[in-house]
């Protein structure tokens, strides 16, 4: 084998166990270590779980009382699904559509209980497999094309971890972050996988915000080995393109009144016998219970446990009076509650606290609700206020969410007024001013970990508790989309003179850009960087022009030195600091925070250069090591070898 040319540049020692080598120019290749087929098939699960699938299915089950069998079970009997289980290509899809309230996703939760145990992921010995994912419009994580592709994915490989093969031997966030390396993927298990039925179910297709287009058009076009079941709400667009599939089977609710009524029946008296325990109330109240949500129910299953909720904080002897005076409908009741909330001696607390969680882009946990509305509580209060906020919210462990999405869309449609009552312009942007204040707290090493080559599992594991980070994550991953949202809406109200958020920004960047990158590593989420200065970077005007010289400075120094701090945070003021150009806006504003003491400080351009790629390998050692190309000093390359 030829030797590889090479040219000589400078090295430079480091106090401590760290060392910096500035080496030679190679034309070198990538090499990646030979790892265990366990350790692979773990690295692309971990890149590929934003979320299970198996726990949202758990949780929506916890919220809603359990999941009673007699309230799904008459689906198993209908025409519609014995088409679609029976029949290979007449009954490829299954498409369940109803209006809101109507219990569609319980209907398909009970439809995963009965084809699971026929499955891998059910423990049956079957060429079998089931994907399932539950999109939630209020949550980022969980209302777009990406995320469904990965939950699906993600419960298939689980099931077949011989087609890791086929995720392109790429594990890094980036790669699964693409929907077109994402949806590729997925139609290459679908079509490879063991021979069996592939059952596919997706809940709520209309809360799919983002790409709703691209999703449809891939359920229409799968191979015929996949059977899909999705619910969705009667939406035109869904109708139009899922009329084209001469394969799909539809299942009206509105159609089967006879049988979702006796369903909701069933459910009214699983919920009175409920109430009737926890109560101990007399046979003759609970049955006057019974009869009056059977009659007023109309074939809603939220209705009933929206009133049954209400009932529950209700001392026993209240009850009967309480009852009557809920109103029919799903609208109606909503406009009770809220009539209900500014009676209240805290409804502007009350009113606030919904204004937050309706216009958040994920559900805030308790901490992150406490940070956001600066409130003087602890988080075990949390459950007594959110209790109070009527019914439009409930827990799920420690996060806020919503009860139903029709809770959401009520609050933004009919009492946007009273909750934005300067507008929702300038509420989005208080969001913003909030974000960047409770950023104000990040500091250099904010785990206490010194040492500059620690690991990010190590970090992880080290983390202090309480973690610091824990009522800053919010703030650090969406304030960027905030001060965007913020600004369309100034925009289209046409008072852009009011706007300053490109002030308060760029004042951050200079003050806190280092300690944010940092905290995002550790929150896992350094990708999130590069889409804040992109969005920061798009909205500064050409008057602004040192704010953007500050942006695309930031953008340089991330895209330079991203996979190292990936994996080691606090190499960024030390590697990240160091082989900055001297000019480097960042670098000169953070350097009095560089990590280590030289005694010969490395050679570096004054100005940055563009990048030519970046390698990443391991040594004999098994220590990690990166590698950074680009063109410098009429060389045809400059490497930095990074040993930590």
């Amino acid at each position: 084998m030829e030797n590889p040319s090479s040219s000589s540049v400078q090295s430079l020692n480091a106090s401590g166990s760290s060392r910096v080598h500035v080496g030679n120019s190679y034309n070198i290749t990538h090499h990646h270590r030979k790892g265990s087929e366990q350790d692979s098939v773990k690295k692309h699960l971990d890149a590929l779980r934003s979320t299970d699938p198996r726990d949202d299915k758990a949780r929506i089950e916890q919220t809603n009382g359990g999941l009673l069998k007699d309230s799904y079970v008459w689906i198993l009997e209908s025409p519609e699904f014995i088409t679609w289980r029976d029949e290979s290509e007449a009954g490829r899809l299954l498409w369940i559509r109803g209006d809101p309230g109507k219990g569609k996703t319980m209907l398909l939760s009970g439809l995963i209980n009965e084809l699971q145990p026929l499955t891998r992921l059910g423990g049956a010995q079957s060429s079998n497999t089931i994907s399932y994912f539950f999109c939630q419009a209020t949550n980022s994580g969980l209302n777009n094309y990406t995320a469904i592709l990965k939950g699906l994915i993600y419960l298939l490989a689980i099931q077949h971890p011989t087609v890791v093969p086929h995720l392109d031997d790429k594990h890094d966030k980036d790669h699964w972050n693409s929907k077109v390396s994402l949806e590729r993927t997925f139609r290459k298990m679908v079509d490879d996988t063991t021979p069996g039925e592939i059952y596919l179910l997706i809940d709520a297709l209309d809360e799919c915000v983002k790409d709703l287009p691209l999703l449809l058009a891939l359920i229409s076009s799968m191979s015929s080995r996949a059977k899909w079941i999705v619910t969705s709400r009667n939406r035109c667009e869904i109708e139009e393109l899922f009329g084209q599939t001469s394969s799909k089977v539809a299942l009206s609710l509105e159609l089967h009144e006879d049988s979702v009524s006796e369903a909701v029946n069933s459910y009214v008296s699983y919920r009175t016998r409920q109430l009737a325990d926890r109560k101990k109330l007399k046979k003759s109240t609970a049955e006057k219970i019974h009869d009056h949500l059977s009659q007023n129910a109309h074939g809603t299953f939220l209705w009933v446990a929206l009133v049954c909720q209400r009932l529950e904080r209700c001392r026993a002897w209240e009850i009967p009076s309480q009852l009557v005076q809920f109103p029919q409908g799903l609208n109606q009741l909503y406009a009770q509650m809220m009539d209900q909330i500014r009676e209240s001696d805290s409804c502007d607390l009350y009113m606030s606290v919904l204004a937050v969680a309706t216009t958040v882009f994920r559900p805030l946990t308790f901490a992150e609700l406490i940070a956001m509305e600066s409130l003087d509580i602890d988080e075990e209060t949390i459950p007594d206020l959110i209790v109070e906020c009527g019914s439009f919210l409930t827990t799920k462990g420690n996060t806020v969410v919503f009860v139903h999405k029709s809770a959401k869309d009520f609050l933004l449609k009919e009492s946007s007024h009273l909750l934005f009552r300067s507008g929702l312009a300038q509420h989005q942007y208080n969001l913003f001013q909030r974000c960047i204040t409770i950023l104000k707290s990040l500091h250099k090493d904010i785990y206490g970990l010194f040492y500059p080559g620690v690991l990010l599992d190590e970090a992880l594991l080290n983390c202090p508790n309480p973690d610091p980070l824990d009522n800053l994550k919010y703030a650090c991953v969406f304030w960027a989309d905030h001060m965007r949202e913020a600004y369309k809406l100034f925009v289209q109200d046409e008072i852009i003179d009011d706007f300053h958020g490109a002030d308060a920004a760029h004042d951050f960047i200079v003050e806190k850009f280092l300690f944010w990158l940092e905290a995002l590593a550790l929150c896992q989420n350094l990708s999130v960087a590069l889409k804040a200065l992109i969005i920061l970077r798009d909205l500064l005007g050409k008057e602004q022009a040192s704010y953007k010289e500050l942006i695309e400075d930031a953008l340089r120094f991330l895209y330079l030195f991203s996979p190292v701090i990936e994996d080691y945070p606090l190499q960024i003021y030390a590697s990240g600091l160091l082989f900055s150009p001297h000019n480097s806006l960042i670098r000169q504003r953070f350097q009095q925070h560089t990590s280590g003491v030289f005694s010969k400080l490395p050679k570096v351009d004054d100005d940055w250069t563009p990048i030519r790629s970046i390698y990443e390998y391991h040594d004999k050692h098994n220590r990690a090591k990166t590698i950074i190309l680009a063109p410098s000093n009429g060389m045809s390359t400059k490497s930095l070898c990074l040993s930590l």
